[in-house]
């Protein structure tokens, strides 16, 4: 028995809106097996900005961006062709050579021996959406001032390194020498040109083999992971010491800053792996070692070693133990009398701290 006419007309009523609202929102392109293209509709030639003329029988490779990798594109050629259907995002290029990104469903069709024929392909325009993205991801991991990559950065630079490494890695911890009286003599304006110019000139002398990022204030690290020898990272540092100590020119007023360099440079222990915990480790040892260099006055380098960390170790032990035996009224002040040796009278006297250290 044949359906009603009407409801013939009804269902092609449906797959017609169903086509139309397609078209209207969405990419399509029909492949074939050997990749040619067969069919693309009006809203996939306003995609790639190729006329349908240009489509219809060319290799689809012609809006390829060449954006990803080999293992990439084998992963969707081993779904598909396992007749999966693949769905992610996708950058490709248009005819007037801008990239685009699609997120894209590929549904392959099979024939009787389990082998695809074709292809549909089904895309979305999200270029805005994945511009979006880059500003938030900027503003994640970039210092807003200094455009150098900040904490959230270093610890994914960190993250995506290998984990196996041999030789020796350096960390550079620099900070700027009084730059409070900057801010407080010529405004936090002139501050923040200052920390614009020191992170130019740090990009300008540091080779790309290493990382520099801001860590805050006037802050800097430097992590250097390619051997260098302590000979190469001497000089390394003394430009970095000569290039800072250079006048900032700004407003017709030469402002001159110095900086303070700690170095720290140790192998990775046999066993152990390239890790935030070992490059944590190192920087607060070339944090201590900058220390030390501010101490000796500033506008220098120094390494780090085992005295240094030893002398930070025992003030900060001595540090708590002061303030416990505040709580504990260990203190008391004693006086010793001044004599005068001539007529052996009491001239004055000297005020003593005692710490009866429980």
């Amino acid at each position: 028995m044949n359906c009603p006419t009407k409801l013939d007309d009804s269902i092609l009523k449906r797959l017609k809106d169903i086509e139309f609202a397609l078209d209207a929102s969405t990419g399509i392109v029909i492949i074939d097996a050997s990749g040619i293209i067969q069919y693309a509709n009006a809203k996939y030639c306003e995609l790639c900005k190729y006329d349908l003329e240009e489509l219809i029988g060319n290799d689809q490779n012609m809006v390829h961006s060449e954006s990803h990798t080999e293992a990439f594109l084998k992963d969707i050629q081993k779904a598909t062709e396992s007749g999966n259907v693949w769905k992610g995002e996708i950058k490709n290029k248009a005819k007037d050579g801008s990239n685009y990104w699609a997120d894209t469903t590929i549904v392959p069709f099979m024939d009787a021996k389990g082998k695809p024929y074709q292809y549909i392909v089904i895309s979305h325009n999200i270029t805005a959406r994945k511009k979006y993205e880059e500003i938030i991801e900027s503003l994640a991991y970039t210092d807003s001032l200094t455009k150098l990559p900040n904490r959230n950065q270093f610890s994914k630079w960190i993250h995506n390194q290998p984990k196996k490494q041999d030789g020796i890695i350096t960390a550079l911890f620099l900070d700027l020498d009084n730059f409070k009286a900057i801010n407080d003599n010529f405004g936090h304006d002139m501050g923040d040109f200052i920390l614009k110019t020191v992170a130019g000139r740090l990009k300008e002398n540091l080779r790309e083999t290493g990382f520099t990022a801001r860590l805050g204030g006037d802050e800097f690290i430097v992590i250097l992971n390619n051997n260098e020898n302590p000979k190469t990272v001497k000089e390394i540092a003394k430009t970095l010491v000569r290039q800072l100590s250079l006048p900032h020119n700004a407003n017709g007023k030469q402002i001159f800053t110095t900086v303070s360099i700690g170095i720290s440079s140790e192998p990775i222990p046999p066993g152990q792996e390239f890790s935030l915990a070992f490059i944590e480790a190192l920087i607060k040892d070339a944090d201590t070692a900058m220390y030390h260099a501010k101490r000796l006055g500033g506008n220098q380098f120094g390494f780090n070693n085992d005295h240094q960390n030893m002398v930070l170790e025992r003030n900060y032990q001595l540090d708590l133990e002061m303030k416990e035996a505040l709580l504990r009224n260990e203190f008391s002040v004693v006086y010793q009398p001044i004599v005068n040796l001539k007529n052996s009278k009491i001239v004055g006297a000297e005020a003593l701290l005692r710490w009866q250290n429980r």
